[in-house]
């Protein structure tokens, strides 16, 4: 009898079963880059032969008074003497000239700094500053001494004073008016004497107005001068014994208003070169002269035409 096939056992598994492998986590997205922000487009450099806007300093400068003054003293003493000019300026007329003439030329600085050798351009643009400083100076400076103008009010003084006083005596001798007060009136000499008289002639005359009214040929108006031309003299009179007044400072004499000036002259001669150098004939429009005034003049009307000829038969 045939012999039957044995079945195969199966395999035995392992003990150890294969781990069960863990799930990586899922991977979270990736992050972003932060976005930049967009640049500003950049500007287009402006094009040849456009203009900028002038700055503040063409048109009035960048100094305080003071501060102008301070710094342009020291470069107005070093003028030579034999150099100095007298100023005798419209001081705010040339600082608005100066003004228009540095604006004119600011827009093109870089060029003429470039294609001008040896101009000095920042001391041309820093002109109305000079200019300021000319003006605060002449501000400074102490007024003379009034002495020529004591001289015509004592001359006034006296020509109303020597008959308003013979009258004044002669009312006296017919007890009008008291002969001590008179007397004393007419005592005494020198300017202030004088000046004090003429005021106390004009109280003489007030105070005994009602006694002695129409019997003199004064006015109102003359008294009136005379107390006034008394009183100003009574304030300006300077003694022959006082003391004398102190030296002024330097920083506050004529002296130094005409170096200031001619400093200012000075570089404002290059200011028109430059101006010339830019503008060529239009010089005195763009860049004027110092007392440069506009011309007031009216335009001439045309002449009438010539009424037509009737034509001939």
């Amino acid at each position: 009898m045939p012999r039957m096939p044995t079945p195969k056992k199966a395999p035995k598994k392992s003990a150890k079963s294969p781990a069960k492998k863990t799930a990586k986590p899922a991977k979270s997205a990736p992050k972003r880059a932060p976005t930049k922000a967009a640049k500003p487009a950049a500007k287009k450099p402006p094009a040849k032969g456009s203009k900028t806007a002038p700055s503040p300093r063409g048109k009035a400068g960048t100094l305080t008074s003071d501060q102008a003054l301070a710094r342009y003293t020291p470069l107005a003493l070093q003028l030579a003497k034999k150099d100095v000019l007298v100023c005798r300026l419209d001081l705010a007329l040339a600082l608005h000239n100066l003004q228009q003439g540095v604006a004119s030329i600011e827009p093109y600085a870089a060029r003429l700094r470039k294609e001008v050798s040896g101009l000095p351009v920042a001391e041309l643009l820093a002109l109305p500053d000079l200019g300021l400083a000319l003006i605060f100076a002449s501000e400074q400076v102490e007024q003379p001494s009034p002495q020529a103008q004591n001289r015509q009010d004592l001359a006034r003084l006296r020509e109303l004073r020597e008959p308003m006083l013979v009258i004044a005596e002669a009312l006296a001798l017919l007890g009008l008016l008291p002969e001590k007060k008179v007397h004393d009136i007419r005592i005494g000499s020198g300017a202030m004497d004088s000046a004090r008289d003429g005021i106390a002639l004009c109280q003489l005359y007030q105070a005994h107005a009602a006694a002695i009214a129409d019997k003199h040929p004064f006015t109102a108006a003359h008294f009136a001068e005379l107390s006034e031309l008394g009183e100003r003299l009574t304030r300006t009179i300077i003694p022959k014994s006082a003391r004398a007044a102190a030296k002024r400072d330097r920083a506050s004499t004529p002296d130094l208003c005409n170096r200031l000036y001619t400093l200012l002259w000075q570089r404002h001669q290059d200011l028109r070169k430059a101006g010339y150098y830019l503008f060529g004939p239009e010089l005195d429009l763009k860049v004027p002269t110092l007392q440069a005034r506009r011309s007031t003049a009216k335009p001439k009307k045309p002449a009438p035409a010539p009424a037509p000829t009737p034509a001939t038969p």
